[in-house]
């Protein structure tokens, strides 16, 4: 391999078991450019063959450590520092490493170039390489990094008057099962953020995040509230499911809102924002629940298996023009309103449970006759 001196593309290079000397013959390959996965890296034992890596051309880099055993996280560390990229590097994902931290050139003055960074199954590192001065960063995704406990000032890289995550757009965490605290600044660009599976952590969530436009939280046991002090004039869509000790979470002004999904927060109090755009309301298995207004362009409304459930008495909650899908249990309500289905031609799923009274509606009953002679080819269900 280490002869083939003017080889300029190579999509997949493998360092197998009891020969790590390929490495050696990959750092002969001068002329490589474009995208390269390098695996097997848990194979090189001998630090001698950690030999610097001449990828000056190379954009994108995929870097596997699979094989090998715990006890080489030393060589893990070496291997990583030789492999060092160049600075025109746009994206990076480095997968089961077994290194105690990350090298020394992942930060910004080595990579100002870097778009997209992936630290996957990185279970040894105590803490995150810092990465806030990387001009470029854009999307930022962080699995199964088993060693993280805190998240703290020095992931921002905050010893400069420049901005920490001034490119950030995209931001990822999902199964950092050890997690627990978040030492939050400021993201000026971040469009979405996503923390899945993270059952330790509990500490607030990041405030000023003024170009926020989808959140997803899931699976966080112990997460107790986002304190929702900033402004979020751009948040599109908000889905938190299974996190049974968040008591609060929702802003009341959220202009953009489309979309807001709850469900499985046992212990959540919340009055649902004005939101003159919202098209999806779900709410399921909550504590509480406060209905102001709803807003009439909803299409999608789901109030199920919820403790208690207040409307406003001016609200009539079935007032809307655009709804496909209904499904209402009044079992946790104060008092159930009045139902006008007659209107709703676009109305194809219909679910109501714990209805207080002995008989349903003559409204309901109109539109469940209308829906016959119509032979819609959806099914409406009355539970």
């Amino acid at each position: 391999m280490g002869k083939l001196n003017n080889l300029q593309t190579l999509s997949y290079f493998i360092v197998e078991a009891h020969n790590e000397s390929d490495l050696k013959d990959l750092a002969k390959l001068n002329h490589l450019h474009g995208t390269i996965h390098i695996k097997g890296l848990g194979n090189v034992s001998d630090t001698a063959d950690a030999a610097p890596l001449n990828l000056k051309d190379i954009e994108e880099l995929h870097t596997e450590f699979n094989g090998g055993r715990e006890e080489m996280a030393e060589s893990n560390l070496l291997v990583l520092e030789a492999i060092q990229p160049n600075s025109n590097l746009k994206k990076l994902n480095i997968t089961h490493y077994k290194g105690s931290r990350f090298p020394n050139w992942l930060r910004g003055s080595h990579l100002p170039n870097l778009v997209s960074l992936q630290l996957n199954g990185c279970g040894l590192c105590s803490c995150l390489p810092p990465l806030g001065q990387l001009p470029s960063l854009k999307k930022l995704s962080v699995y199964d990094c088993e060693g993280i406990k805190i998240i703290d000032e020095d992931f921002y890289d905050n010893n400069s008057t420049i901005v920490p995550f001034k490119s950030l757009q995209f931001s990822i965490f999902e199964n950092m099962v050890n997690w627990e605290k978040w030492i939050c600044l400021r993201f000026p660009l971040l469009k979405e953020l996503s923390i899945r599976n993270c059952p330790k952590l509990k500490s607030t969530l990041p405030q000023q995040l003024p170009s926020l436009q989808k959140l997803c939280i899931n699976n966080c046991n112990k997460l107790e509230e986002w304190l929702c002090l900033g402004e979020f004039p751009l948040l599109k869509e908000i889905s938190i499911t299974s996190c049974p000790e968040l008591k609060r979470a929702l802003p009341q002004h959220l202009p953009s809102l489309q979309k807001l999904e709850i469900i499985d927060c046992s212990k959540m109090e919340a009055t649902i924002p004005k939101c003159d755009n919202m098209i999806e309301l779900d709410i399921q298995t909550c504590d509480r629940i406060l209905v102001n207004e709803f807003p009439t362009s909803l299409k999608r409304l789901f109030l199920c298996d919820n403790q208690y459930t207040e409307l406003s008495m001016q609200q009539n909650v079935i007032n809307f023009p655009f709804l496909e899908e209904l499904g209402l249990d009044w079992s946790g309500s104060v008092k159930c309103p009045s139902l006008d289905l007659r209107c709703y031609n676009s109305l194809w799923r219909l679910s109501i449970k714990g209805w207080h009274s002995s008989s349903l509606p003559l409204e309901l009953h109109l539109f469940m006759i209308g829906t016959q002679i119509k032979r819609n080819k959806r099914n409406s269900i009355i539970d």
